[in-house]
């Protein structure tokens, strides 16, 4: 006797096929839209990309300061240290992960800043091949 594919079966099905992570039917529903399975398919590839980059990127910054796991100030340390992600980010409030550390070179005592034009002038010096 033919059981039939079930409506599970088909979500599953495209899951399997588009090889998502998450669950596509479950981003369609939340839409509120009226959007074809392709759509919100693409839509959950691209969230599931991002998320990976910010995890890989905010996983690197835990490991330069020597930690285990990942808290806020690593997430908000590594988009803000990205160009793309700081664009896309731009406005928004991390809660709990402090502020970036950005000093005016004017503030910097005279010594550093001479270190850091020497360095900055013998690195233009190097002859092109």
């Amino acid at each position: 006797m033919g059981r039939g594919i079930s409506k599970g079966d088909i979500k599953r099905r495209n899951e399997r096929i588009y090889r998502t992570l998450y669950p596509v039917h479950k981003v369609k529903r939340e839409l509120n839209l009226k959007c074809t399975l392709t759509a919100a398919t693409f839509l959950t590839s691209v969230v599931e990309y991002m998320i990976s980059e910010i995890v890989e990127i905010s996983t690197n910054c835990a490991l330069d300061q020597k930690k285990k796991s990942i808290c806020p100030r690593h997430v908000m340390l590594a988009i803000r240290n990205d160009e793309e992600l700081e664009t896309f980010f731009k406005g928004v409030t991390f809660t709990c992960s402090g502020s970036l550390v950005q000093v005016h070179q004017n503030l910097l005592p005279p010594s550093i800043k001479k270190k850091e034009k020497t360095t900055e002038q013998s690195a233009s010096a190097v002859p092109a091949q």
